[in-house]
């Protein structure tokens, strides 16, 4: 049996109303206005860590960097892209992720409307795990960081000059309109970036971009690229972890 629609409170014969879900897109080209420094978590810095908080780290594992070691360090801070293994580093191979680019225009909103950003978030949607960026050239950064106990270290991070990429943008239209969209990322370019030492975050200038290019797009035929995944050691090191700290040799 059909239920009826539950008519609203103290609104007698008044039946409530819930439209059907209508999603649009947009294909969104930007150019970066400055310098991106890309700094990903990666596998390696998190089987430190576990390491070190099942206390398994020894002296060996705190070598000093050598030319190695910083190359190292440099290559995990990228985000590869899955399906662009066979691209150069300067023709999408590596990207940035997608939530990052979604991130900035949600803190852009208070700027631009004086809309909460808990309200922001809900308005549009970047499909995807990761955007790919094509760039100029990548060169190597060195930056002295200081930790939240006051020690300074070196950090060494890929630096993508000459930038730009292109991410697809889903939202209601009965909600915010297409212009509104674009204002409001190319505000998040100028005002907030991405990636490390972004105006967002240090104050600093690196990792601003300005909008170029805007295609209208139906809202399911949008890019949507995935992060490639690491080798996928993380179990076979926690089981070694286990099995050291059980004394097993």
């Amino acid at each position: 049996m059909a239920r009826k629609a539950k008519q609203e409170e103290g609104a007698p014969g008044k039946v409530l109303m819930i439209p059907g879900q209508k999603l649009e897109g947009l294909l969104i080209g930007i150019e970066g206005t400055s310098p991106l420094i890309v700094h990903r978590f990666g596998d390696k810095a998190r089987t430190q860590i576990r390491e070190k908080q099942a206390k398994t780290a020894t002296k060996a594992a705190k070598s000093v960097r050598g030319p190695e070691q910083i190359a190292d360090e440099i290559m995990a801070c990228h985000y590869p892209v899955a399906g662009n293994e066979a691209l150069g580093a300067t023709e999408g191979r590596y990207g940035f992720p997608a939530s990052g680019f979604k991130g900035a225009a949600v803190s852009a909103a208070p700027f631009g409307s004086g809309m909460f950003k808990s309200r922001a978030k809900s308005l549009f949607f970047v499909p995807g795990e990761i955007v790919p960026i094509t760039c100029d050239t990548i060169e190597p950064r060195e930056d002295a960081v200081r930790l939240e106990n006051g020690v300074v270290q070196l950090r060494y991070r890929p630096y993508y000059l000459g930038w730009k990429a292109s991410f697809g943008v889903q939202y209601s239209p009965d909600t915010v309109s297409a212009e509104q969209i674009v204002n409001l990322f190319d505000l998040a370019g100028s005002l907030v970036g991405i990636g490390e030492n972004r105006p967002g975050k240090t104050g600093n200038t690196f990792g601003r971009w300005t909008v170029v290019t805007v295609e209208t797009r139906p809202g399911n035929d949008l890019p949507a690229y995935l992060m490639a995944p690491e080798d996928n050691t993380i179990l076979a090191q926690a089981r070694e972890i286990a099995r050291r700290m059980g004394g097993v040799s």
